[in-house]
């Protein structure tokens, strides 16, 4: 403060979270001590909404329609080789996550069961690689559109030094991209649900998205043609409320599973069933949410003013129950 003339109070802003009698708090923990003065959200509070604090914008949705299922026929050469599809993915969180998630296709070796991979020999990523299958009609335009994918899956990243107007640039090229491969999933999420041999891998980076893939690390998975629906949970609990972010399909309800979603496709806790998203705004508000365990807490002193205008916007689109 005394070298830049300027302090950001940001952290230490937490208005109505406390007991003016007693002067604790239900929310934080503090902490003053050697090291300084400190204020940390308590367990159960890591999504304590305050006052201006963004929120997506709920506007606009935009669904993407989907084309039924595409029944694909299904062959293996005479020594059990085949092609399969996987799901490439890693935390947007990460300094070295540095794509989204993208379709990578697969040559593998059966087992004798011809129903699960005895070993993968190496990723597609063009038609050579695939010269000595034969391949279904369906497959070869999911290859397509993979190679697609990744040629835009790549996330640009800013340097130092960039101007402000490079610096949108970077961000409108990273968000036109993102659009693009959802567009992608959805126009092949048809052909990808009728493929008999599908997996998951995060890869920490495309940079590790190499010939050969890891079998250790390639994990077996389906992929569902239900849509998933998003639903809101407000609970009164005394003096806050708590909004929870969950979905359904077919009218059941499901939560999030916590170790991440590949965003368009979401992921349920305990499956390895995959389902894809039908808007960007629906996967903006799962990305939101995610990093507070799918609840945000919001203390009612400020709950009319300041929030109450996002549970408005949330209901022109989406289901939220009050309890």
């Amino acid at each position: 403060m005394m070298r830049k003339g300027e302090f950001d109070f940001n952290d230490y802003y937490w208005p109505a979270c406390f007991d003016e009698a007693t002067g604790r708090s239900k929310f934080l923990k503090i902490f003053n001590d050697r090291r300084g003065f400190d204020i940390e959200l308590k367990d159960g509070f890591k999504g304590l909404f305050r006052p201006d604090d963004p929120f997506p914008l709920v506007n606009g949705r935009k669904v993407l329609r989907r084309a039924p299922i595409k029944p694909t026929t299904h062959t293996l050469t005479l020594l059990r080789k085949g092609i399969g599809y996987c799901l490439a993915d890693t935390s947007l969180r990460s300094y070295h996550s540095n794509h989204y998630p993208f379709l990578i296709p697969y040559i593998f070796t059966a087992n004798a069961d011809l129903k699960t991979v005895k070993s993968f020999e190496h990723f597609v990523f063009s038609e050579t690689d695939t010269a000595d299958l034969l391949l279904a009609h369906e497959q070869e335009e999911l290859n397509e559109a993979c190679f697609e994918m990744k040629s835009i899956a790549l996330l640009c990243t800013r340097a130092y030094g960039d101007t402000p107007e490079k610096e949108q640039e970077i961000t409108d090229t990273n968000e036109s991209n993102k659009n693009k491969i959802h567009e992608l999933w959805n126009s092949v999420w048809p052909l990808l649900v009728a493929q008999g041999f599908t997996h998951y891998w995060f890869t920490y980076g495309m940079r590790n998205v190499q010939k050969r893939p890891m079998k250790k690390l390639m994990e077996p998975v389906a992929f569902a043609f239900e849509v998933p629906r998003l639903s809101f949970l407000l609970t009164n609990k005394g003096d806050y409320n708590e909004l929870f972010l969950r979905f359904k399909i077919k009218g059941k309800l499901f939560q999030f599973r916590e170790r991440g979603q590949a965003l368009p496709m979401v992921c349920s806790k305990g499956q390895t069933l995959w389902y894809l998203l039908e808007a960007e705004m629906d996967a903006d508000l799962v990305n939101f949410f995610s990093q507070f365990n799918f609840k945000i807490q919001i203390p009612k002193a400020y709950y009319t003013e300041h929030f109450e205008k996002h549970i408005k916007a949330l209901q022109e689109f989406y289901e939220v129950i009050g309890r």
